[in-house]
């Protein structure tokens, strides 16, 4: 128990604010600034693969799903989505290989 009292978590050496505008005030010099705002992601991405494959990648939400069809139209894929547009990306490629001509994006 005295270990537990010597950690960094002790509530009894943590500094306290009435309000959150004094922690605010206090701590301005010590926040970290804001990452910046990276170029908007597209909503679709498309390509095709050999085969005759094509895929699109679309932005439903805050989750990206891949689209494919080898003939006729596109088809959701139920058994994925991904947060993140990178993990898409080399999701689809580990399905269907390298894209022909690369990824086309639309916005």
């Amino acid at each position: 128990m005295l270990a537990w009292h010597d950690a960094p978590f002790d509530l009894r050496r943590v500094r306290w604010y009435r309000t959150c505008e004094d922690a605010l005030a206090a701590g301005s010099d010590r926040l970290p600034s804001p990452p910046a705002k990276a170029q908007a992601e597209p909503k679709k991405l498309s390509a095709r693969f050999r085969g005759g494959t094509r895929c699109e990648l679309r932005h439903r939400g805050k989750y990206w799903v891949i689209a494919a069809a080898t003939l006729g139209r596109l088809v959701l894929r139920k058994d994925f989505c991904a947060l993140d547009l990178e993990h898409a990306k080399r999701s689809a490629e580990t399905f269907f290989g390298q894209p022909v001509d690369g990824w086309k994006e639309e916005y």
